[in-house]
């Protein structure tokens, strides 16, 4: 990580990979998916494959707090792409985790970058005039319950998954 802070991304990545080797030898998946999330942010090109195998290997190691992180990881990802509408799914998906472990700080978190999310594809959709007519409340979710979307960002009524 200290590689990765000072920009040297081919020494972080080398060390990263060796770290790999060494958790998946140990079957630590814990540590095996945060070394996923570190190389996601060496090697940005393949970001969304080593998050992917963190959501894999969070999801099969039962580290819901890992899934959760990672689903938000995904989410921030895409948004930073522009692809807002995947971006939404993996948020949606974040907030459900939060929601399910109960942890209310993650459950804030993730209802602002849901709501940040929802608001981006309501303006691409229909543009800055029908986000400002948009109630706050079909852009930012509601508890841990699952709360519909505005009928405008995806074309039907539906629920968080």
């Amino acid at each position: 990580m200290a590689h990765q802070s000072a920009g040297d991304q081919h020494t972080a990545t080398k060390y990263l990979n060796v770290a790999m080797q060494i958790f998946s030898l140990l079957q630590d998946s814990d540590s095996l998916g945060k070394t996923y999330k570190a190389m996601a942010t060496s090697v940005e090109s393949e970001a969304v494959e080593y998050l992917g195998k963190y959501v894999d290997i969070s999801r099969s190691g039962g580290h819901h707090g890992n899934l959760q992180d990672a689903y938000t990881s995904l989410g921030k990802l895409y948004h930073k792409r522009g692809q807002y509408e995947k971006s939404l799914e993996y948020l949606e998906q974040s907030f459900q985790m939060a929601s399910t472990l109960r942890d209310q700080a993650a459950i804030e978190r993730a209802k602002v970058w849901v709501g940040v999310a929802r608001a981006e594809c309501l303006i691409r959709k229909e543009g800055v005039a029908a986000a400002d007519r948009t109630p706050l409340a079909f852009l930012l979710p509601v508890g841990g319950a699952a709360e519909p979307r505005p009928p405008s960002v995806t074309g039907t009524q539906s629920h968080f998954p």
